[in-house]
């Protein structure tokens, strides 16, 4: 009886997980720092307080479920985001979003966050935006030469591409907020 050949399996080129031990909310936290060590004009974020922004007692969990995701190309972390909703809220957001310049992996975030979301009964998504006025809200359409700073940051000009090419459209022209219906 000959023997059956095993299958190779081959590893998955994107794959997205939920934030959940030490080691992946280290990565989530530090990926930033990762990604753009080599950019002057990243302004990287307090890391205290924006490890604090996904504390248990963060005010603003008290009334909102919060979750963060990273994204895996061939098993590297490129990417991340955390979606939050507002029970009873139709729109849903995401933010604390860096990634490399990957299409694929930028709509995989997008994608998981917006089944987060709606799975909590949310109709749309938007973002990025954290969770208070001092956090960071939307992505830069120009001006990718000046450098940002704290509470005004700077992105590279791939994030409003792969985000429009992810299903995101502008939803403010003097906010820089993306939606996802």
């Amino acid at each position: 009886m000959a023997g059956r050949r095993r299958r190779r399996r081959r590893p998955r080129l994107i794959t997205v997980e939920e934030v959940r031990r030490a080691a992946e909310r280290r990565r989530f936290h530090e990926l930033g720092r990762v990604l753009f060590a080599d950019e002057p004009r990243w302004a990287a974020p307090v890391a205290a307080f924006e490890r604090g922004l996904f504390e248990r007692g963060h005010p603003y969990r008290a009334g909102a479920d919060v979750v963060r995701f990273l994204v895996r190309r061939l098993g590297t972390v490129v990417g991340r985001v955390c979606a939050h909703h507002v029970d009873g809220d139709a729109v849903g957001w995401f933010g604390t979003f860096e990634c490399d310049d990957d299409p694929a992996a930028v709509a995989a975030l997008v994608e998981v966050a917006g089944e987060w979301v709606a799975a909590r009964g949310a109709r749309s998504l938007s973002g990025p935006a954290t969770f208070t006025l001092a956090d960071e809200a939307g992505v830069l359409f120009s001006g990718f030469d000046h450098p940002g700073g704290t509470g005004r940051p700077w992105h590279p000009p791939w994030y409003a591409e792969h985000l429009q090419a992810a299903g995101l459209s502008r939803a403010h022209r003097s906010w820089p907020r993306w939606r996802l219906p």
